[in-house]
């Protein structure tokens, strides 16, 4: 996943390079602003899974360099750093996923939670010291199922400055 990863980057800078008067990439607030000023549209670069860390938390840093600032933590199924939302145990946040959210928050890439599991969403958004995202969810109180964020999960990420968005 990180030598796929590190390709698919390239290959959207050579876009963004292509096509300068229409993308740009986003390294910052300022870029969004900058984007919508000039009528562009602004990439951000992010992954829906941490699968390309690997067990090397260098690479992360590699990501930050290359533009990327937003990373899930998880998708569905559980992995090395918590548990998805499909992940019957709940377990939550392994010490390595603790290590990742540090990491993740000294590069200021977003940590995301969209996929997680119930515990690794609450344990992660405690851990980090930055804001994190639920960047696509729904609300488990309209609609009773695994992949929807608790009112628990939903207050504990806004109370913390992060934001949530809420898919139909």
């Amino acid at each position: 996943p990180f030598e796929v990863s590190v390709s698919e980057i390239a290959a959207w800078d050579a876009a963004v390079r292509a096509q300068p008067t229409d993308l740009m990439k986003v390294w910052g607030v300022d870029d969004i602003l900058r984007a919508r000023a000039e009528n562009r549209v602004g990439l951000i670069y992010g992954f829906q899974n941490a699968a390309q860390v690997g067990d090397d938390l260098g690479r992360i840093d590699v990501f930050a360099d290359l533009g990327v600032r937003v990373i899930q933590l998880t998708y569905n199924p559980a992995n090395h750093l918590g548990d998805g939302a499909m992940a019957p145990e709940n377990r939550g946040v392994t010490p390595f996923g603790r290590e990742v959210i540090e990491r993740l928050n000294a590069n200021r890439i977003m940590v995301d939670l969209s996929h997680s599991g119930e515990r690794t969403c609450l344990e992660a958004a405690e851990a980090s010291t930055r804001p994190i995202s639920i960047n696509h969810t729904g609300c488990r109180a309209v609609a009773d199922l695994p992949r929807n964020k608790t009112d628990a999960e939903l207050r504990l990420v806004a109370s913390r400055g992060g934001f949530v968005g809420i898919y139909f």
